[in-house]
């Protein structure tokens, strides 16, 4: 059972039943992104006391808050997560072809000077340079960047 999976059990025990997509409560997610600011108030002030089993917790609340909000909404969050996922990885370059295409796409958007990491499937490139979108060391997406699309 996945992480997600288990929170919905949680919430369906305390009577928290799944979101109608088509009737989203607003408000409900107003509050809960309300207790997810909380947790991560509770975060920065653990990683200031440099308190690793309080990081730990406040992570664990977050994701516990988030997948909660998933479920009140009607969403699956594993899908979403697939989804958001394969849209993340599709930021590197698999082969060297999508290397040069890349390369060849951001010098004609005026970043000239990058820096290549990684090895194939997961190769990518950073700016070396201070460009006006792209400072010293960002992580410069691949021509087949594809933003994440949900589709229900």
């Amino acid at each position: 059972m996945s992480n997600f999976n288990k929170v919905v059990v949680f919430n369906q025990a305390i009577g928290n039943e799944a979101g109608d997509k088509q009737n989203i409560d607003w408000d409900l997610l107003t509050r809960e992104a309300d207790m997810i600011q909380s947790e991560v108030d509770e975060l920065r002030k653990a990683i200031k006391n440099k308190d690793a089993n309080g990081v730990r917790d406040a992570l664990c609340d977050i994701h516990v808050f988030a997948y909660g909000t998933h479920h009140k909404m009607g969403y699956n969050a594993d899908a979403d997560m697939n989804i958001v996922i394969d849209a993340l990885y599709s930021r590197f370059c698999m082969i060297p072809e999508d290397l040069q295409a890349t390369i060849e796409h951001h010098k004609q958007r005026g970043v000239d000077s990058v820096t290549i990491h990684g090895k194939y499937p997961f190769a990518y490139i950073k700016s070396a340079g201070d460009y006006p979108d792209a400072p010293t060391g960002k992580f410069l997406k691949s021509v087949n960047y594809c933003e994440p699309e949900f589709n229900e």
